[in-house]
């Protein structure tokens, strides 16, 4: 296994050859002006088929509607733990669920 980055300091076309290229892609990146919306249509289109994408990150990070309507055109390869596939009100709820609801001052110290 090959385990490739892009830093805060990479183009715009190592992201994108990153996310042609990869299998997995994992978000790990503050929200900020500069990543807000860093996933769009554009690059969740890029991903390969059967790709997964985990976001550690916030959840803005990604186009929520992009998402959306990602999960949907390719719904045939989104791998969930549901008996049976999301609405898109359970998606939407999902996408909004911050990872963040138990961080405390303590605990990212």
């Amino acid at each position: 296994m090959q385990v490739v980055s892009v830093a805060s300091s990479s183009s715009r076309a190592d992201l994108e050859d990153l996310l042609r290229s990869s299998h997995v892609v994992s978000l790990h990146c503050p929200l900020n002006a500069r990543t807000h919306g860093l996933l769009g249509a554009k690059e969740l289109a890029m991903m390969r088929r059967g790709a997964l994408l985990v976001n550690c990150a916030r959840g803005a990070v990604i186009d929520k509607a992009a998402l959306l309507d990602a999960l949907q055109v390719r719904g045939s390869q989104y791998k969930n733990p549901f008996s049976k596939m999301p609405t898109p009100t359970m998606l939407s709820r999902m996408v909004d669920g911050g990872c963040n609801r138990g961080r405390t001052a303590e605990s990212v110290t």
